[in-house]
Order: structure tokens, then C-alpha cells, then sequence
């Protein structure tokens, strides 16, 4: 039974909170017992370690549960210890989980008091259970296996360890004894069979079925004419080619022990490899120099007839060997069985549609062991090896055409190649089956399979060098539905024909479901064990599982689980877990959750020690190589998707992922990444505040942490605070209030030294900080219009107000500010537009806008930042892409990111770069189009006639932020469209009512259709509209627009070009602006402090572009005219600042 009304949650806030369920129970043995006992066991379900509150009729008891090992305590321990546990005060109580027997009722209010984490309930019968509303578990598997465990408890003796007493009988795979045809039987059969079939096709030839077993036969002939003898070992260096293959063959029938090295790897490791395999015989094909290898085979050699078609290895001789890498930098030796290289081969051919004389791609890694099955599956079925015409070719962008061109119906790759399969010009149509293995598939991964091989079916295979061809697999549903039911980490599943996939225990016993353990593969056809290590062989290789059984298993070191409905879970490495603050993590779980968000087409996170801690590292490979991110930023949309104790410490931006030779994440070069800023105090900061900034720096791993950010953003948790405010607070200094909320600037204020530094205007000749704190350094503004502005009674020519029009000034925008505070009952809003905050007074700014811009809707917003983080989640999601300009304001990149949806960067006002990446990204979604009509940055403006002309071929919608246009753009400042002459072009336009229009707030047009999307975005429902007051101002300036706008522009333009000309002539650089936004660029970010400072020194005062205001490179100050200044004036500040640089000059 599934209901919230099981356990009479009918609260609306616990609705939302829990879900639950329930089952029928035996309740007449200890039923607090069976209980606590499943807790400890069931650790997907209730977590690892903590305590368990109790509560009874009579009293409630905490149960410290941490200390309880399954394979060692019984339910009799287990009794004792809660009969032990102390009784509390209900306001004594901090418990992680709940138990209880008491009535429904009580039980509620006991969920309302301590919300724990989950909630069981021994009723007359029946036991509920409340789970989480966010939780991953599925409350059906959780009843489901809850039920199966506690019926088998209930019948347990009090003296069996909890982990038998609560696992059903043990079973074991039934061998079949139709065992299939070994390799040398299959091959020469149907080398009888179909002749002149095409066994193997290359880019210049093609090989016959006959032809390839003659040539096998020459090079059988050959080596046993060198002396290499049946039982010996030969280590192939190959090319891939046909000879790779027909060597292979010839091995094999020759019943010499075979293994495949890589050619690229380097010389040593491959002479390492012959020494581990203990090599008798190195044929070096490929040329690489491998001192007395054979280097050519087969040329001359006579064959007797019928001499290699009788089997030589038996099926559980060590026909194959292959290397895996090991913990001590050599390679292992993995001796594989002959029969397990073909024993599943029919089993599949049966089971996944038919694979007989299919078109297979020789895909893998030469050296790594799924090799063998894309050699072996299509010899054995009569089909055909397709052969990349280089070795490398599968690792490059153009593997999806070569798939297509050569027709490739079967291929197995590793998941990482999928982002190659995701630049297909074309569908694959001719792919029938895609197996992925050699690691964890996601789902976002096989969504990409399904949309580029639309008719294939997506099997996910489970397995390593050591179970051979024995795995587990998943075939993935990719119906709409399939895909979401399956889980973000594709499921391990259940275990091929005669293969049990386990999950086990660490004294080896089979664990129940939703327990994680390791897993286990059991079948016949696992490996031998580790060539020349016995010792490891012992440690990984075993029989017993469950005691008593004779079929072999390997240990994978994997963790993972049983689901019911999934089967096995995979869970990441035993080694990859780490414990923070005393949660355990698992690191692949951060990595997939980083790789779902926008602009990331990799992850990677690792553990290291920080501050004797452990703490997280995330390492982000993004989809375009001009995206750094933010750790900060970064940071922040992650804590959307994970707990608060996953995020990790430090967020590093690189190119790509290293690799291992076997093609794994080196995590060790990740590692040597990490390299520690080293401390350094900063001579003009007080002792603390250096001490302060120092910590950040080391923590962060940032160079210049910003010292106005708070604790908590930039991941200096509580603990961490704690530790940091041991160092710098005085004996006997009060802590009080002090938490890791605090900005590092704040708490230098905070504590006991609370004389803060205030930064003084450096000279021009001392090093400056590529970040300037302009608030820090100046203080609140005392006055401000749009031509001055005073800092400390000091009066300075302003040249960064957005106030392009003057219209903060204005007598019309004063006289109705004076007006409406006459006439109004309210100044203030009183909730969000959707409900009752929406007036007569918004209305009429609505009317004015849409005169003004010729729009269908609009829709108010309290900011333009909200306007923008607002507008582009509400009209794409994560089945959609966007493709931004690279320039383009933070909100709308913001925006991009809490969409969820793919994220393109296309360069800056290059819409041939748009248009190509329009062409390269496809989707099933909506494509949105995002840029500036004038860029805030650099005052130049948007390409509106290309892009409509991309937005239409494209079929895309075009978003254009209008903030800085409206009011400088087109007759009568209409903006963008109206400046190229090209009304109704843009689909949706964001604006500012801060900018050129007085008051404060953001708009955004549209047609009725997304206006409705808006409206119904909680960016526009649940905030709090704005203010009747501003929206009159608003409403009065672009009713004033509308009337003066001619005049209000001529003036604007006419002092626009006295200014740049003005600037020119004083030799600066303003780049490519055509607007009022004029920067002044400098070639080095470091000019920008310097220059700031200068003009300050000449009482002017410009906007330094540094840190997040800018993502171009080198230095700059930004500038911005309005329509209220003096001409005269203006010529007199640019002729002030080239006498600042000349003084700047001679000082340097």
C-alpha cells in the first residue's frame, strides 16, 4: 500500500515532506527489534550509522546504532542495546530516524516536532513507513523489501547474526549442459558454411570467410615453424588491421596462449607486459622496435591440410591474456579461459535480436579486453569486422561518419565515446545494437544514443578484465517512459546466461536488497587469476558466495546494490568514497550531477586532505573552450542539486581529462593539479585580515578570494569557520554572532580589532590589484545626478550613469513624483502582480510600453536581473539549447544556467559562428537565441538583420536583453528594431525601467502565447511586484519618451560624439562602441586600477571593468554619456584624463 494516509499524514507541509507506505507485519516478537535491524541494514533506505529515536507509550530512548556490525551482533545484541540506551526528555531529542508503536496521532506529532529523516510505525499488524518526499528510494521497493525481510526476521533465533537472520535461502546458477561450440569449431564451420562471405573489411579490401582461414592457417604454420610451440605464450604488438585478426585466429588455432598490447603505448611498458605475461614470443607488427620480436608471419609457410581445425585448448585453459593496470604502476596479468571468450556469444545473438552476419565495428582499444569480443562475436556468428582505417580513428570526431559510410550495424563502445556519436550529421540508421562498457553509463548518455541511432537498441554491459566475457547487463527502454523510469546512473541489471551479478558483504555474504556491498560476479567463465601473483588471485578470485558453492567469483571492488526493479545498482569504487563531516559520499555521484548541469561536458571530483580534513574537488571540462567557471557561481547552481556537504572545496576549469593508458581518469594528474597558492601576507593589511585572506586562499585554492563574499559561498563550512576563528580571535575575544554567513571583511570588522582599514588611493607607481572594491575604497555616494557624483565631500564629474536621457533630473519626472504622492492611498506593494499587487498604476506603465515598443504583452518584473533569470528558464528547459553571445551581461548568462537546458557560446557579434553552431547542435527541443541589443561591456551593437535571419533559418526564437537600447537606439530611442527598421523581429525583448526610464524594475515582451509562460514562472508569480510609486516614475518617463524622444536622442547623440572625439583626440582607445556606452581599453587588466585611481585623481569618476563585471581580456574603464551633459564639460574631462596619463607615464 502507497499513501500518505497509511500513517494519517494529511498535514499539507508533511504531505510535501514524506511519502509513505506500508505492509502487513507479524508484530508478536520484539517488533522494535526487526525494526532497528533494518535500519542498520538497510542503508540505502535509512542511511549508515547514527541514532534511531524510539518512542513508546511509556518512554523515549535515542539508540546509538553506529557501532553495530551485521556479521558480528545478533538481534539479541541488538535488544540489549536498546533496553541500554538511555531514556530522554522529549526536549533532550536528536535522533536522525524515528520508531515508534504509540497511536497514529502521537506518531504524527512526532514527525511534526523532530521531522526525522524517515519514520516507521508498528501498528496492530501493519507497519508504515514515511520516507522523504526528495529522497532516490522508491517507497514500492522499499515496502517491498521491508516486507520480504521482516517475515524472514520474525522466524530468525535470537542468536543468528542480524545479516542471516534477515536473508532468505541461498541459491546457485544452474549450469546448463548444452554447452556451446568453442571458438576453432565455430570458425572453421562457418569458414565451410558461407566461403565467400566477407569476414573482415577494411578501408582497401575486403577478406573472404575461406580466405581469412587459409591466412590463420600460413601464420599457424609460420610460428610453429619458429619454434613457438602449443601452450606457449605470444604477445602481439599489432596494427589494427586484418593481420591483427588473422593472428588472433591463427593462436588460438594453434593452442598458443595469445595477448594484444598496444602499440602506442611506450616501448618499456610493452616489455613490461611480455615479462608480467611471461611471454615466450613477441610478434611486433606494428613496427614499434621491440628488440628479437618476429615482425612479419605467414609469408611462405606450407600448411597441411586439415592441421588446425581440431580444438588444441580445452575450455578452461588460459587461452587469452590481457592487462589491466595495478595499484603499484605494473600492469596485471589477467589469464582468461577459452571457453568464456564464445560462451555467450548464441546466448546474445538470442537474446538482443539477431546478431548473425551483422556488420560489427572493431571499435575498442587494441590492448583492452572488449578487443576480443569485436573480434570473436562476428567470426562466430558469420559476420562481418568492419576495421576503422586508422587506429585512432575511433577517438575522433569523425567516428559517427565512418559508422554511417561503412554501414556498421553492432558496435561496443565505451560510454565516453558518445560524445563523438553526438556530432552525427545524419541519424545512424543502420545501427541495430550499441553495447557500452567500461564505465558508468548516465541517462543524459543514452539519451544522446537514442537520438543519433534512433532503431538501436542500448545495452549497458557490466563487467571487467577479470570476468571476461561473463557480465551483467541492462537493456535500456528508450520510450519516453523507459527513459523516465530509469534511474540518472544507468543500472548494472542482472547477469548474462549462467552469470550471477551479487552484492555482498565484506565477510562475503549475500546482501539483502537496498544493502549496499560489493558486487560480486559469479559464473564458470570468470578468469583464472592473475598470472605470477597467487596472493592477489586469493584476495580476488574465490568460491563460497553464498558458503557452500563450488562456482567461481570475482570480487569487483565495486559498490552497489539490488534493486527489485532494476537489479543491481552500481555505486561507484570502494576506494572512491570519502567521508564528509560524517557523511559518506560517493564521488561519481558529484560527477554526474556536474555533468547534468549547463556548459559541462565533463566531471571528475576527487577527495584530498585540506586543513587535516577531507574535502572535495571538482574538476569541469566545459563544452566550449572559452567558459571558465565561477567557483562561486558554480557552486551556488550546484547547491540545487546537492546536499550542502557535497559541495565541494575547490572548482577547477580544465581542457580535458587526463588519462590512464586503460583509458581511466588519472586521478593522480588531478591531484598534481591542486597545487596549493602559498601564503602571502599582505604587508598592508592588518595582521588578521591577512591572516583571514591567506586561509581563503588556501582553502578556495582562488588567488584573490573575494574578501566580500560570504563564508559560506565560497564553502567554508560551519566546521572550517570554527577552525578559522580559533586562529584569529584573541584570547577572550567574544564570538558571539559570528557564523560563516559573515563576509571575511565583516568579520575582521566583528572582531576584537575593529578598527578596519580603510584602502587609500594608491600612487601610480605601486602594483595594482587586478580587482578593485570601488564601494570598499569610496564609501556610499552622498550625492548623485547625472553629471556629478560625491564621495566624502568630494565632488567628481560623473561618467557612469545609466541614465542615458536625463531623465532622473527632469522637472516632468519630479512634478509627477510629487503628484502621485498627493494623490496615493500607497507607495508600497502589497504582493505579486499575479494576485493583488497589480494597480491602475501598473496598467498604465503596460499601455505606455507597449506603445512605445509595438508589442503584443507585457509583463513587469521587480528587477531587470529578475527579468532576465526569469524570462529564459520559463521559455527553455533541459530539453532544450541555447546558443548566447560570449559577451553578454552575467543575468542572461544566469539565466542559460537555471535553465537547465544545453548551453552554446557563440563569438561575440559573429553570427557565421552562430549559424555554424546553430548546424552542429541539433535538438529535439526549442532552440532560443540570447544576446545584447547594445553590449554593456563594449557599446557596440548586436547584428539584429543577421541574427533574425539565423533565428528563422534555424527555426530558433530570438531573445534580445533591450536595456541599454531602449532609449539609445532608433527614431524616438524605440530601441533595436526600430534602429534597424525591422519591427516584430524579436520573440522576446527584456528591459530595464532603471536605465533610460526612471523608478526601478524589468520588463519583458512578447506574444500572448510566452507572455502565459511568464506569467506562470514563479519568477513572476512569487515576487513581490514593483512599487506603485516606481512604476508611476516609470510610467511618466516613457510617456515623456513618447512626447520628447526626438529631441531627448538628438541631444544624446550630439554629446555622445563630442565625447569620443574628444577621447580620440586625447589618444584613447574606445574599441568598436557606437553608442553612449563608450570603455576606455587598456592593454593589461593591471591598467585598470592605475587608471581608475588617475581619474580619480582628476575628479572624474569612470566604472573600472574588472573581475565580474567583464570577460574580455586586458584592462578597461567603462564610460557612459547622457543626454544632461554640457558639451564643454565634457571636452574638459577627456582633456583632464590625457594629462592623468601623461603623469601616469613620467612615474613609470
Amino acid at each position: 500500500m502507497i499513501s500518505n494516509d497509511t500513517i494519517g499524514i494529511d498535514n499539507n507541509s508533511l504531505h510535501r515532506a514524506y511519502r509513505s507506505g506500508a505492509f502487513v507485519a507479524r508484530v508478536d516478537w520484539e517488533p522494535q527489534v526487526i525494526a532497528v535491524a533494518l535500519h542498520v541494514l538497510l542503508d540505502r533506505v535509512f542511511g549508515t550509522g547514527g541514532s534511531i529515536l524510539i518512542a513508546t507509550s511509556a518512554r523515549l530512548r535515542v539508540v546509538d546504532v553506529s557501532g553495530i556490525d551485521v556479521e558480528r551482533h545478533t538481534l539479541a545484541d541488538l535488544g540489549k542495546l536498546i533496553e541500554a540506551s538511555p531514556v530522554v526528555r522529549e526536549v533532550d531529542v536528536a535522533a536522525g530516524h524515528l520508531v515508534s508503536d504509540v497511536e497514529p496521532a502521537r506518531h504524527l506529532e512526532l514527525i511534526e516536532r523532530f521531522r526525522p529523516a524517515t519514520a516507521v510505525h508498528i501498528g496492530s499488524g501493519e507497519i508504515s513507513v514515511a520516507l522523504p518526499q526528495d529522497g532516490d528510494v522508491d517507497v514500492r521497493e522499499v515496502i517491498e523489501v521491508m516486507s520480504g525481510a521482516w517475515a524472514q526476521g520474525v522466524l530468525a533465533r535470537a542468536e543468528v547474526v542480524l545479516q542471516e537472520a534477515f536473508t532468505g535461502p541461498s541459491f546457485q546458477t544452474r549450469i546448463r549442459a548444452d554447452e556451446p561450440d568453442l571458438f576453432v569449431t565455430r570458425f572453421v564451420q562457418m569458414a565451410r558454411e558461407y566461403p565467400s562471405r566477407i569476414a573482415i573489411e577494411t578501408a582497401s579490401k575486403a577478406i573472404s570467410y575461406a580466405e581469412l582461414d587459409r591466412t590463420a592457417d600460413g601464420i599457424a604454420a609460420d610460428l610453429e615453424q619458429r619454434g613457438v610451440r602449443a601452450g606457449e605464450t605470444l604477445l602481439l604488438v599489432p596494427n589494427r588491421d586484418e593481420t591483427l585478426v588473422a593472428t588472433f585466429v591463427a593462436a588460438l588455432k594453434a593452442g598458443i596462449t595469445v595477448s594484444i598490447a598496444d602499440p602506442d603505448a611506450p616501448t618499456s611498458y610493452i616489455e613490461e607486459c611480455a615479462r608480467v605475461a611471461g611471454a615466450d614470443h613477441v610478434a611486433d607488427l606494428a613496427g614499434v622496435g621491440i628488440a628479437g620480436a618476429f615482425t612479419a608471419l605467414g609469408l611462405e609457410s606450407a600448411v597441411e591440410p586439415d592441421r588446425y581445425e581440431a580444438e588444441r585448448f580445452r575450455r578452461d585453459d588460459c587461452a587469452i591474456i590481457t592487462f589491466t593496470s595495478g595499484t603499484s604502476g605494473t600492469p596485471k596479468a589477467v589469464r582468461g579461459r577459452y571457453g568464456s571468450l564464445t560462451y555467450f556469444f548464441d546466448w546474445m545473438d538470442s537474446r538482443f535480436g539477431s546478431l548473425r552476419g551483422a556488420r560489427f565495428g572493431m571499435c575498442s582499444s587494441i590492448g583492452h579486453d572488449p578487443l576480443q569480443r569485436d573480434i570473436m562475436t562476428p567470426l562466430y556468428l558469420a559476420g562481418t569486422i568492419v576495421v576503422p582505417e586508422h587506429r585512432s580513428s575511433t577517438v575522433t570526431e569523425a567516428f559517427p561518419r565512418w559508422l554511417a559510410e561503412h554501414r556498421v550495424q553492432v558496435v561496443c563502445v565505451n560510454p565516453a565515446a558518445i560524445r563523438l556519436l553526438a556530432g552525427a550529421d545524419d541519424p545512424l540508421s543502420e545501427l541495430a545494437v550499441v553495447f557500452l562498457v567500461g564505465a558508468a553509463l548516465t541517462r543524459a548518455q543514452v539519451k544522446t544514443v537514442a537520438r543519433v541511432a534512433p532503431g538501436a537498441r542500448i545495452v549497458n554491459l557490466y563487467g571487467s578484465t577479470e570476468t571476461q566475457r561473463a557480465v551483467g547487463y541492462f537493456e535500456v527502454d528508450t520510450s519516453a517512459a523507459g527513459l523516465a523510469g530509469v534511474p540518472e546512473v544507468i543500472p548494472v541489471g542482472s547477469g548474462m546466461k549462467d552469470v550471477d551479478v551479487l552484492v555482498v558483504t565484506p565477510g562475503r555474504r549475500v546482501c539483502l536488497p537496498l544493502q549496499t556491498g560489493q558486487i560480486v560476479v559469479r559464473s564458470s567463465q570468470v578468469a583464472l587469476g592473475y598470472a605470477g601473483d597467487a596472493e592477489l588471485t586469493a584476495s580476488k578470485f574465490c568460491t563460497g558466495i553464498p558458503e557452500g558453492s563450488m562456482i567461481p567469483a570475482y570480487l569487483t571492488g565495486d559498490l552497489g546494490y539490488r534493486s527489485p526493479r532494476h537489479g543491481v545498482m552500481f555505486g561507484g569504487r570502494a576506494d572512491h568514497q570519502v567521508k564528509i563531516n560524517g557523511y559518506r559520499i560517493e564521488l561519481d555521484h558529484i560527477s554526474e550531477k556536474c555533468r547534468t548541469m549547463p556548459a559541462v561536458k565533463d566531471a571528475a571530483t576527487i577527495g584530498f586532505e585540506l586543513d587535516g580534513a577531507t574535502a572535495l574537488a571538482v574538476f569541469l571540462v566545459p563544452v566550449d573552450d572559452s567558459i571558465r567557471f565561477e567557483p562561486m557561481a558554480f557552486r551556488a547552481s550546484l547547491a540545487a542539486r546537492v546536499p550542502k556537504y557535497m559541495l565541494p572545496q575547490r572548482v577547477l576549469t580544465v581542457t580535458g581529462m587526463p588519462m590512464t593508458r586503460n583509458g581511466k581518469v588519472d586521478v593522480t594528474a588531478l591531484r598534481a593539479m591542486l597545487s596549493e597558492p602559498s601564503p602571502r601576507g599582505d604587508a598592508a593589511a592588518t595582521g588578521t585580515e591577512a591572516q583571514i585572506r591567506d586561509y581563503l586562499r588556501y582553502t578556495t585554492g582562488l588567488d584573490e578570494p573575494d574578501m566580500n563574499a560570504p563564508f559560506d559561498a565560497l564553502g567554508i563550512d560551519s566546521l572550517r569557520f570554527a577552525a578559522l576563528l580559533s586562529r584569529v580571535a584573541g584570547p577572550g575575544a567574544s564570538r558571539a554572532g559570528m557564523t560563516n554567513a559573515l563576509t571575511a571583511a565583516e568579520l575582521v570588522e566583528a572582531l576584537f580589532d575593529t578598527e578596519v582599514r580603510k584602502p587609500a588611493t594608491p600612487s601610480s607607481s605601486a602594483p595594482a590589484p587586478t580587482q578593485l572594491d570601488v564601494r570598499a575604497l569610496l564609501g556610499p555616494a552622498a550625492e548623485v545626478s547625472e553629471t556629478t557624483i560625491h564621495f566624502r565631500g568630494r565632488r567628481f564629474d560623473h561618467l557612469c550613469s545609466n541614465s542615458y536621457l536625463g531623465l532622473n533630473s527632469h522637472p516632468e519626472i519630479r512634478a509627477a513624483m510629487v503628484e502621485f504622492a498627493r494623490s496615493s492611498t500607497t507607495f508600497g506593494s502589497h504582493g505579486s502582480g499575479a494576485i493583488n499587487g497589480y494597480t491602475v498604476v501598473h496598467q498604465r506603465l503596460t499601455d505606455a510600453l507597449r506603445s512605445l515598443l509595438q508589442c503584443e504583452a507585457i509583463t513587469l518584473y521587480s528587477s531587470g536581473y529578475l527579468a532576465n533569470v526569469s524570462a529564459i528558464p520559463a521559455i527553455a528547459g533541459p530539453d532544450d539549447a541555447l546558443f548566447i553571445d560570449e559577451r553578454c551581461h552575467r543575468s542572461l548568462l544566469d539565466g542559460c544556467l537555471l535553465s537547465g537546458a544545453a548551453l552554446h557560446i557563440y563569438r561575440h557579434n559573429d553570427p557565421d559562428d552562430l549559424r555554424g553552431q546553430l548546424q552542429r547542435f541539433p535538438t529535439r527541443g526549442r532552440r532560443v537565441i540570447v544576446c545584447e541589443a547594445i553590449f554593456g561591456v563594449g557599446g557596440d551593437i548586436a547584428d539584429l538583420p543577421a541574427l533574425v535571419a539565423c533565428a528563422r533559418d534555424a527555426g530558433a526564437v530570438l531573445f534580445v536583453d533591450e536595456a541599454s537600447s531602449v532609449g539609445q537606439l532608433g527614431p524616438g530611442g524605440r530601441g533595436i528594431e526600430a534602429h534597424y527598421g525591422m519591427p516584430g523581429s524579436i520573440d522576446v525583448r527584456v528591459g530595464s525601467l532603471a536605465k533610460a526610464f526612471v523608478g526601478g524594475g524589468g520588463f519583458v515582451t512578447s506574444s500572448g502565447e510566452y507572455a502565459e509562460q511568464l506569467r506562470r514562472h514563479r519568477g513572476a508569480t512569487f515576487s513581490t511586484v514593483i512599487a506603485p510609486m516606481a512604476a508611476a516614475l516609470a510610467a511618466a518617463s516613457v510617456e515623456l519618451l513618447l512626447r520628447e524622444g526626438d529631441t531627448l536622442m538628438a541631444r544624446l547623440a550630439m554629446n555622445r560624439a563630442t565625447w569620443t572625439t574628444a577621447l580620440h583626440s586625447a589618444g584613447f582607445d574606445t574599441g568598436v562602441s557606437a553608442t553612449a556606452i563608450v570603455p576606455l581599453l587598456f592593454p593589461d587588466a593591471g591598467d585598470t586600477a592605475r587608471w581608475f585611481h588617475a581619474a580619480l585623481d582628476a575628479d572624474v569618476f569612470l566604472l573600472p571593468l574588472s573581475g565580474a563585471w567583464s570577460s574580455r581580456p586586458g584592462g578597461a574603464l567603462r564610460s557612459t554619456v547622457t543626454a544632461a551633459h554640457d558639451p564643454e564639460v565634457l571636452i574638459d574631462v577627456a582633456d583632464r584624463l590625457r594629462r592623468a596619463g601623461s603623469r601616469l607615464a613620467a612615474a613609470e
